[in-house]
Order: structure tokens, then C-alpha cells, then sequence
């Protein structure tokens, strides 16, 4: 069981570098197997197609997000705590190597030219506006926050995540992104406490 384990992850650690150097496209299982040096047979054996392996690796990092978020919902800190909380999960993916950035404009990128990895996205989209909302909201009853529309200010929470994350792939010069996120998103806060 172990050895299916290992076989399996180095399928994915080598998946993950040669779609993030060479994109979706630029990717062979050809090329996924000699970097993980395993056969084709033992690749078809764990995955059936190489979009089954895309989409599997999306699966997981949805995952690893959606975990931190359920846990971060079921603390009993105040609303604006959990959103600060959050910020860390924000930080990881901005201050993340160029590769992991890379894979995630791949995702979008195949998310355009295939179905479903658009739907996938589209639900991981769904899922951080709602948890957003739901939170803002949460926030709102509690008088944390002012009454916003709580719809808008978790769109503005995402689009924020996504600027910055856009902005570190395109940044010529080194920026602290660490403390951009924390000043912007203590900006945020602010504004949604009046």
C-alpha cells in the first residue's frame, strides 16, 4: 500500500512541475513519466486520462483550501478574526513559489477550453464567495460589522485575493506581499467595521 502511495504522489509531483514549466498542453504523459520515471502502464494504472490527473490535482489543492476554511468557520472567534485567519491561507498562495502560481493560471487557462475543469472552478468560486457571505453576514448579526450587502463585499474579498495573486506573477520588483496582504486586507476589515 505504501509503494501505491509513493508511485502515486511522484505521478503528482511530477504532473504538478511539467504542467506549471510547460502547461496543460505543453504536457505528455510521455513526459509525465520519464520525470517520475515510471511507466506508461503504471500511469494508466492510477489515472485514466491526463486530464483525470488535472483534475485531480485541483481536487486536492480545493481540498487543502476548502479544510482550512471549514475549520476556520467552526472557531468561536469573532467574524473579523476568522477573516484575518484567512489571510494566512491568502498569504500561502501569494508568497507561494512561480510554480504553484503558474499551475493555478493553468487551471483557469484549461478551465476555458474545458467544461469540466470550468465547472469545477466555477463551484470553487461559489464556494469562497458563499463561505464569505456567510461569514460577513455572520459578522453583520453580530453588529462587527457595518449592514453591507454581504453578496458584494465577499465578491470584493475574492477579487482581492486574485489581484494580488495576479500581481505577484507580473511583479518586476520585490514586493512584501506578506505585508500588502495584511494592509489590504486590514483595510477591508476596516471598512466593514465603519
Amino acid at each position: 500500500m505504501e509503494r501505491v502511495r509513493d508511485t502515486k504522489k511522484r505521478i503528482i509531483d511530477s504532473a504538478i512541475e511539467c504542467f506549471s514549466k510547460y502547461g496543460y498542453d505543453g504536457t505528455s504523459v510521455n513526459m509525465i513519466c520519464k520525470s517520475s520515471g515510471i511507466s506508461k502502464g503504471s500511469f494508466f494504472y492510477y489515472f485514466p486520462t491526463k486530464q483525470s490527473l488535472f483534475l485531480e490535482i485541483l481536487n486536492f489543492w480545493m481540498q487543502d483550501v476548502d479544510r482550512v476554511m471549514e475549520e476556520t468557520s467552526s472557531s468561536s472567534d469573532d467574524a473579523s478574526s476568522k477573516l484575518f485567519r484567512l489571510a494566512i491561507v491568502l498569504l500561502d498562495i501569494i508568497i507561494s513559489g512561480e510554480r504553484e502560481i503558474s499551475l493555478t493560471f493553468e487551471f483557469w487557462n484549461r478551465a476555458l477550453h474545458d467544461r469540466e475543469t470550468l465547472e469545477k472552478i466555477i463551484s470553487m468560486f461559489e464556494r469562497y464567495r458563499n463561505y464569505f457571505s456567510n461569514l460577513l453576514s455572520e459578522g453583520i448579526r453580530k453588529g462587527e460589522f457595518v449592514n453591507v450587502d454581504s453578496k458584494v463585499a465577499s465578491y470584493t474579498i475574492v477579487a482581492f485575493a486574485l489581484g494580488l495573486l495576479i500581481q505577484k506573477l507580473f511583479a518586476f520588483e520585490e514586493e512584501d506581499w506578506e505585508t500588502l496582504t495584511r494592509k489590504g486586507l486590514e483595510l477591508i476589515v476596516r471598512g466593514l467595521k465603519g
